[in-house]
């Protein structure tokens, strides 16, 4: 729905303090299981980017101007890949109150 309000996204990672509390896993574990999260949440993000300019892609007599096409598309690639270097990604422990 954000996607097509044109919002910008910002994925929020709750529960973060299960990851050792309930979990029981170290810092590193945590690391590499909140990455893995990520990387499957930019993966279904670059999924529904593609299956967009799939269904909105037309042909006009066979040209296309396709430099501004590429240019939004990158755009929007880069506006919904999540990274927290980027400051688009939040942890969040509702429990904890963080």
């Amino acid at each position: 729905e954000a996607y097509l309000h044109q919002l910008v996204p910002v994925l929020v990672v709750n529960k973060v303090d299960r990851l050792c509390m309930d979990l029981g896993l170290d810092p590193s574990e945590a690391y590499v299981r909140i990455r893995e999260l990520i990387e499957s949440m930019n993966a279904v993000c670059a999924s529904m980017l593609n299956s967009d300019v799939n269904d909105t892609m037309e042909v006009v007599d066979g040209d296309t101007d396709t430099t501004n096409d590429n240019d939004i598309d990158e755009k929007k690639a880069s506006l919904w890949n999540f990274d927290p270097i980027k400051g688009n990604v939040v942890f969040a422990s509702g429990l904890h109150g963080w």
